[in-house]
């Protein structure tokens, strides 16, 4: 004995045809999630913590009495804070800059010396949403779930 079902899943691939044309245009949520980057990086600068929250490290006392303390933690002439790009492009979010001393303030250098002399260690000073190279933050991967959530239930 045979027995066979006609299944209509018309609905079903409707539906399975809304998710691809979405995952087509990724970009569209990749760009919302840019957005929110920088504004996280913003606020890192503008409030002087971790987009965490958690307080940068001060200028050492070597820092203060070599430079001062013209302008503010991680700002002096502005360089880096409006060098880092948050760009989506091909399916991919990238944060980049070219300032040379970014991951320096971002990560710490804790074999730094002092304009060439003693040992004078760098704290980092995180203001990008990222635990490594290639890795987001806890807050900031919470986000992305948050957004891209949003982006495919509608």
């Amino acid at each position: 004995m045979t027995v066979s079902l006609d299944i209509d899943i018309t609905d079903l691939n409707k539906e399975i045809d809304k998710h691809i044309k979405k995952i087509a245009k990724i970009e569209v949520a990749l760009k919302r999630v840019a957005v929110q980057i920088e504004n996280m990086i913003k606020e890192s600068f503008s409030k002087k913590r971790t987009p965490e929250g958690k307080a940068w490290a001060p200028w050492s006392a070597t820092t203060i009495k070599k430079s001062g303390t013209k302008g503010s933690l991680l700002v002096r002439s502005g360089a880096l804070r409006s060098g880092i790009k948050v760009i989506v492009r091909q399916g991919e979010l990238l944060i980049t800059t070219d300032v040379k001393y970014a991951n320096v303030q971002q990560f710490g250098n804790k074999f730094n010396k002092a304009w060439g002399r003693g040992k004078a260690p760098i704290p980092a000073r995180k203001f990008i949403p990222i635990k490594n190279f290639n890795e987001l933050d806890p807050v900031a991967k919470k986000m992305v779930i948050n957004i891209l959530n949003d982006y495919f239930k509608g």
